[in-house]
């Protein structure tokens, strides 16, 4: 009776872990393979700010801004928000712009995207190339707070969309377009490791990048993982009987 009530207890437990356990464990084997293929280095971020204009391999990537005269704001985290049309150059040529879009007026470099836009270096380990990553919310949004301290102004995460650029070493230029709902791997790590997303994320699941705390993770999903699967190996009812000679 012993048995089968920590058999019963242990088959609880895990039911109970599973549902966060298995989108975790997904994430934590996807994560590994991204690594295994590329190595993401952001060079947005740091002191003093990256400036805008970047080097690489003689290739020049330029983010121009020209000041638009439309009334500033605060946002929910106490930055003074102007409106500029940014136009993202390689080697002088535009190729893309964002129209009337907010920046941080009283930072400097890349810091005034914050958010927004992002430098990567790229390398893809197998192939042994390295590339320059430039990412970007298409989405704008005017994020600020009303009296009662409501965010407002904000986009519901699965209608924003995203543009990233690859230059190589010979000045080659490709785009590819995702939104965050239809996104890969490789534009989650993009997201991820820029910042670009409302919140941190991952592709299977964004329960790594919660806050953690001592009841999640570490007392559930898993300690209670490992106590269900414990339970149930040592108290299983199953047994064949062996005969009596």
């Amino acid at each position: 009776m012993k048995k089968a009530t920590g058999f019963i207890i242990g088959i609880v437990l895990l039911a109970v872990s599973l549902p966060w356990a298995g989108p975790m464990a997904l994430e934590y084997i996807h994560d590994q393979r991204m690594d295994g293929k590329y190595r993401f280095t952001d060079i947005s971020e740091g002191e003093p700010p990256t400036p805008a204009l970047y080097k690489f391999n003689g290739q020049e990537i330029t983010i121009d801004e020209t000041p638009l005269e439309k009334p500033e704001y605060i946002d929910p985290w106490e930055n003074e928000m102007s409106f500029s049309d940014i136009a993202v150059k390689v080697n002088g040529k535009e190729i893309d712009r964002l129209p009337a879009y907010p920046v941080r007026s009283e930072q400097e470099g890349l810091n005034r995207y914050f958010g927004d836009i992002a430098y990567f270096l790229v390398e893809d380990k197998k192939a042994g190339e390295t590339s320059f990553v430039l990412a970007l919310k298409r989405t704008k949004e005017t994020i600020s707070a009303n009296a009662e301290g409501d965010h407002i102004g904000w986009v519901p995460e699965e209608e924003l969309q995203y543009t990233y650029y690859r230059v190589s070493d010979a000045g080659d230029v490709t785009r590819t377009d995702f939104g965050y709902a239809d996104r890969d791997g490789f534009e989650t790590k993009l997201l991820a490791n820029g910042h670009l997303a409302p919140t941190s994320v991952g592709y299977y699941t964004d329960l790594w990048h919660a806050y953690p705390s001592f009841f999640f993770p570490l007392l559930h999903p898993l300690l209670t993982m490992i106590a269900g699967g414990i339970l149930i190996v040592f108290c299983w009812p199953f047994r064949k009987k062996r005969a009596v000679q």
